[in-house]
């Protein structure tokens, strides 16, 4: 038999069967690169292509960082403007917003409306996922401040955001039905960032986090302890906080300015869990015209009234139990 024919023939065949599994490699990847860049800045979706074996959309346990965020009262601004101002708003502000979370490294799970929710250890590993997921807080913070000028010279209303932060176990992966899915989280760890998150409304902050992420940040950033709560669909108690600055940047003077309304607050919150309804009143009400503090104060002054009303049972230790999201 000649050997050339035959020798070629085989080349042919491994030829084409390398070829064929090359277009399917970079088909793959293709495809990997095409889904999580709805979710991750490009070049992180880039480096996630080029591994497509790791079946990165199976669910799976992580350790993750999860921020929601919320535009405050956007369902009254909704009814106030047309729908095109409004989907307008939305843009400007979910943008910076979004290139943020990116910025830091964080992957973007969805929009639900007017908010955001994220997370930090999925696909990619991140490390010190709550320190980023905390800086991108304080940056959005800033940078939404720096768009209100802009919304005023519009006439348009100024916009307040709410971002609460919780770190925990989840379930990452492909979710959802036969009709339509994608890649998310979920688990009691998420269902609790998002608590979070809408109990900046009720003490007047813009960002809360849970105690596990003040511990993971508590040698960078300065925090004032909030509250101790039960949030609703939950049984425990969870410890919020409030980040304030980053602890580096402060002067002697800033860092003793903070130091004494901190002071102020742990001493009306402290009459608080003791019971002592006159003194705490009376401490609360010294914070009121605060421009900080005076949210929450007027929160715990309501709080106060219905505890008076009708007093706890004995024992209590000052976790209050929140009967709304």
């Amino acid at each position: 038999m000649p050997l050339a024919p035959t020798l070629f023939g085989i080349v042919a065949g491994v030829g084409a069967a390398l070829l064929e599994r090359w277009v399917s490699a970079f088909r793959q990847s293709k495809r990997v690169e095409g889904t999580f860049a709805r979710y991750v800045p490009k070049e992180v979706a880039r480096r996630l292509a080029k591994d497509p074996d790791r079946n990165l959309m199976r669910a799976r346990q992580h350790q993750l960082t999860i921020m929601f965020t919320d535009i405050a009262g956007f369902t009254g601004l909704a009814r106030r403007l047309p729908p095109e101002q409004i989907a307008q708003l939305l843009r400007e502000v979910l943008t910076p917003l979004s290139a943020t979370i990116h910025e830091h490294q964080g992957t973007i799970d969805k929009y639900i409306g007017d908010a955001i929710m994220a997370f930090w250890g999925a696909p990619l590993e991140v490390e010190k996922s709550e320190q980023r997921a905390l800086d991108a807080a304080m940056m959005m913070i800033s940078r939404l401040s720096a768009l209100q000028e802009s919304l005023k010279a519009r006439e348009l209303p100024r916009i307040a955001i709410g971002i609460g932060i919780h770190s925990g176990m989840a379930y990452v992966g492909d979710m959802g039905s036969s009709f339509r899915s994608t890649y998310t989280a979920i688990g009691d760890n998420v269902n609790l960032a998002a608590r979070v998150e809408g109990l900046t409304r009720f003490y007047g902050v813009g960002i809360l986090v849970t105690e596990t992420v003040m511990k993971a940040c508590e040698t960078t950033y300065l925090f004032r302890f909030v509250d101790r709560v039960v949030v609703k669909g939950y049984d425990s108690a969870v410890s919020i906080y409030e980040p304030l600055a980053v602890l580096e940047s402060l002067s002697p003077a800033q860092r003793s300015h903070y130091d004494a309304w901190i002071a102020d607050w742990e001493e009306a919150h402290a009459f608080y869990r003791e019971g002592d309804w006159e003194e705490a009143r009376l401490a609360m009400l010294r914070l009121i015209a605060h421009p900080h503090l005076g949210g929450g104060a007027k929160a715990f002054l309501r709080r106060i009234d219905s505890l008076e009303a009708e007093p706890p049972t004995r024992g209590w230790d000052g976790v209050w139990v929140m009967d709304e999201k």
